[in-house]
Formats: structure tokens, C-alpha cells, sequence
């Protein structure tokens, strides 16, 4: 149920920072990981 959540979160994340670079989106799929 929680890693459901967090996918979803991370694709959320993804789909706002389209504009920003892709280092950006993998440093934001880094921090969803740790917590």
C-alpha cells in the first residue's frame, strides 16, 4: 500500500518537473527512495 502511494507520488513529482532536467526528476526518485 505504501510503496503504491509512493510511486504514485513519484510519477506525480515526474510529471511536474518535466521542464526541470532529468538529474532533477532522478534526485527527487533518490529522496522518495530513502523515506
Amino acid at each position: 500500500m505504501a510503496e503504491k502511494l509512493m510511486s504514485l507520488k513519484g510519477v506525480k513529482y515526474v510529471k511536474l518537473n518535466t521542464a526541470q532536467t532529468p538529474e532533477s526528476n532522478n534526485q527527487i526518485y533518490e529522496d522518495l527512495r530513502k523515506t
